[in-house]
Order: C-alpha cells, then structure tokens, then sequence
C-alpha cells in the first residue's frame, strides 16, 4: 500500500514537470552597441544572439537560430524565438512618412493597441504595439517608425514568441534609448558609398551550385548560406541583398520510415488554410507543389519531392509587391533543381 501511495506521488511530480517543459525563450545576454558607418545609425542588442547585418541598409539580432521560420510563418506553436530588426527606408513623393507607416501593419486592428508617439534620438516618433495568444503563450512585439532627415526613415522592430515579451521588457527599454536613427549620407565619388542606392533584384543570369545531393542554379547575384529547419538533417538558403523575406531554401529530411510522399504532405501541410496543392514533375520525379499566403505580405511556395529515401523539400518565400522581379526567377530554379 505504501508502495503503490509512492508509485502514485511520483506520477503525479512527473506529470506536473512534464506540464512545465515547454522550452523557454533565451535570454538577452549584456547589450552590445551596432554602429552602421555608412548611415551613422546605432542600437544596442543582446550579445548573445544571433545578428545579419547589411551595411547601409538593415540589422537583425536573433535569439534562435532554429526560430526563423516561425518569424515567418507565425505558427501556433514552435520555437520561443525574438528579433529586434532596424532598417533604413528612403522617404519620397511616391514613398511618404504615412504611406510607410501604414504599410508595416501586418494584422488585424483587434490585435493593435492605440498608436503611440515617443521621442526617438531627439525626434518625434510613430510606435505601433501589437499581440495575440498563440498555443504556447503571447505573441507581443511592435514597430517604431521616425525620420531623423526629410529623405530617409528607419523601421525598428521587436517581437517575440511564448511570453518572451515580460521577460525581455527592462532591456528592451534600454535597447529603445540607445537608438540612433539613420540619416542620409552625403554621396561620394568613390564606390564605398551604396547606401542610397536600392539594392538590386535578382538576377535573371544564373549560376550552378551544389548541395548535399543535389544542384540548383541560382541568380548570380545570390549567395548560398547555412540554414535550419525543423527536422532536416540539412538545409541551404538561397538569398540576395534586397530582402531577407524573399529567398528559396532545400531542406532534406530523413523518409526512411515514411517514404508516401502524399502522406507526407498531408502530414506536415494539414493544418495550412487556403492552400492550393498541385501534382507536379520535379527532375522526372513526381512533385507536389503548395502554395499559399505564408502573411499579409508574404507568398510561399512548397515543393515536395521524394527520392532515395530523402525528402527533399523547397521552399520559395517573396515579397508580394515584388512578385513581378521575383516569381518569375524563383520559378528558373526550381526548374533547374536536379537530385544527384
């Protein structure tokens, strides 16, 4: 009897840690200062986390490199990742202050809170706060918009998944006060200076690159860089300087054990709303191609394609004003994609 009173107490300690390990969002380490030359815009950023940097033009730190996707696609449930972005955007008569700030909301109103304006390095600024629950806890973040000059803006961001928010708030506040707004350099005769000029689309002149099994041709103003993906034993990205939004990636996953590939695609695709799913050829092999609204902004491409116990899984990501530079490439390498 006291045997089986222990066996019980233990079940039940179990179940209750069980409950509380759901994996936790990391931590900002000591915040550290970026300083873009070319700009003279700074923030302050964790440490510890991950950063993409484009000089000139933009800065990511993230905390999880697993994470990326989720910013993406905003999943349910997934890695408890944040990102702080900031990024240098020109003001025009075709590309006003407002126009700007109205394109960056993303949701529905309900998720907003009222706007609010703050003062941002010495100037008046525009901040927009957002959030919603998801499976696993909040989704909080939110977007400040200013300009430090009448010809240049900056885009700063935060967000975060799982309760992150709470726990990141009394840095955050620290990163906010350390921001210095971008600024429009004086122009240069020498070729250091890009900053005012928009970085380019992708190239319809492609080049062969290999991967672990297969090839792909990609724009050869593209470069290939190591990438993550749940559940893949490898992965590769495929991106210009443009976007960080717009790319294709191969992730190759292990379909030893379930080798269907409509079973597959039923499993890991179920879930997506308004998809479109089409039978296709991929290098002779048999294809599924989906296609849906990855967000307001984003379009995105799935290709499933089985071979050799591999799946080999292509996701094609662009932004949608810029379809008309983009899908047409995008499409070029898919069609160029072969299995080794």
């Amino acid at each position: 009897m006291k045997k089986a009173y222990l066996v019980a107490i233990l079940v039940i300690a179990l179940n209750f840690i069980s409950c509380d390990e759901k994996p936790k969002p990391v931590e900002m380490g000591d915040l550290k200062e970026y300083n873009d030359e070319t700009l003279k815009m700074a923030v302050k950023y964790p440490s510890n986390w991950e950063t993409s940097v484009i000089e000139g033009k933009s800065f990511t730190a993230t905390s999880l490199k697993n994470g990326i996707e989720r910013l993406v696609n905003y999943s349910t449930n997934g890695a408890p990742v944040a990102q702080l972005s900031m990024i240098s955007v020109k003001i025009d008569t075709t590309k006003p202050l407002e126009k700007i700030f109205k394109s960056l909301r993303e949701f529905q109103e309900i998720a907003y809170d009222p706007d609010e304006k703050i003062m941002i390095d010495g100037v008046e600024a525009t901040k927009m706060t957002y959030h919603f629950p998801l499976s696993d806890g909040e989704y909080k973040g939110f977007t400040i918009l200013a300009a430090k000059d009448s010809t240049m803006a900056t885009i700063i961001k935060f967000r975060s998944f799982a309760d992150g928010y709470d726990l990141y708030q009394d840095k955050v506040n620290d990163i906010v006060s350390s921001i210095r707004l971008a600024q429009t350099p004086e122009k240069r005769s020498d070729t250091l200076f890009v900053a005012s000029e928009e970085f380019p689309f992708p190239s319809e002149t492609l080049v062969s690159k290999s991967g672990k099994g297969f090839s792909i041709s990609i724009p050869d103003n593209f470069k290939a860089v190591n990438a993550s993906a749940s559940g893949a034993e490898y992965s590769q990205k495929y991106e210009g300087m443009r976007r960080v939004d717009s790319y294709v990636q191969v992730d190759i996953i292990d379909a030893s054990k379930q080798s269907n590939l409509k079973k597959i695609v039923e499993q890991t695709t179920g879930g997506i709303q308004n998809k479109k799913e089409t039978s296709i050829k991929m290098d002779g092999n048999e294809a599924v191609l989906i296609e849906y609204a990855a967000s307001s902004k984003i379009q995105r491409r799935l290709y499933y394609v089985v071979k050799n116990k591999k799946l080999y899984r292509i996701t094609a990501d662009w932004f949608k004003d810029e379809q008309e530079q983009y899908l047409p490439v995008f499409e070029k390498m898919i069609n160029s994609f072969k299995i080794k």
